[in-house]
């Protein structure tokens, strides 16, 4: 135990051994530190993820029922409020993906049933 002490002292003594320590012992907190911070609550902002919808259904008859499945799902996603949904065409929303606008969209075809 002595020798540990001694050990301890003389890097202590010494700036330039006491910095390299020091500066061992600080990185790793820091760097765990960034990396905790950044992935502490990964779904906290979804809501704040740009999404586009694209709803090209033009609706079918079921059973002497017109249905509108795409303007429902469309409906329901609006409800949700998980993401932040843009109602819009096939091509901007393509172009949002390549621009970056978007994180991805959503398209009901023409045809759902």
């Amino acid at each position: 135990m002595k020798g540990f002490l001694n050990e301890w002292k003389a890097i202590l003594k010494n700036k330039k051994m006491s910095i390299g320590i020091l500066g061992i012992m600080v990185i790793p907190v820091l760097y765990g530190g960034l990396l905790l911070w950044a992935f502490w609550d990964p779904y906290g902002e979804i809501e704040n993820l740009p999404v586009a919808i694209v709803n090209e259904d033009t609706g079918t008859e079921v059973n002497d029922e017109f249905i509108h499945a795409g303007d429902e799902f469309v409906e329901t996603l609006f409800d949700d409020e998980s993401f932040q949904f843009e109602l819009t065409d096939y091509e901007t929303a393509q172009q949002g993906l390549t621009d970056f606008e978007y994180y991805f969209f959503c398209s009901c075809t023409r045809r759902l049933f």
